[in-house]
């Protein structure tokens, strides 16, 4: 049975804007993700807007969910994790 791909946009409580995505390596995305990575390693990626357009900052691998959230809020302050209909509070 194929992995379930799991994206989770993070926030910070001041702001709605997403801030970074925390999400877990799948067959489909592990080509985007570079050597590094194997099947079901999570990563944390960061949209960035340069001049030259638009670019994705990706960071990992880790181990577990936990350990990306909690770079994820180290590096950009997350407070917080939401998928399309859940969310998860990270403190």
């Amino acid at each position: 049975m194929p992995l379930e791909q799991i994206k989770m946009r993070g926030y910070r409580d001041d702001s709605p804007n997403v801030l970074c995505m925390v999400g877990n390596a799948t067959l489909e995305v592990l080509p985007e993700l570079g050597s590094e990575f194997k099947l079901g390693d999570w990563f944390v990626s960061e949209a960035v807007e340069t001049v030259l357009g638009h670019h994705v900052n990706i960071y990992g691998p880790y181990a577990k969910m936990n350990d990306a959230m909690q770079d994820a809020h180290e590096r950009f302050g997350v407070t917080s994790f939401r998928e399309p209909f859940s969310e998860l509070i990270y403190t």
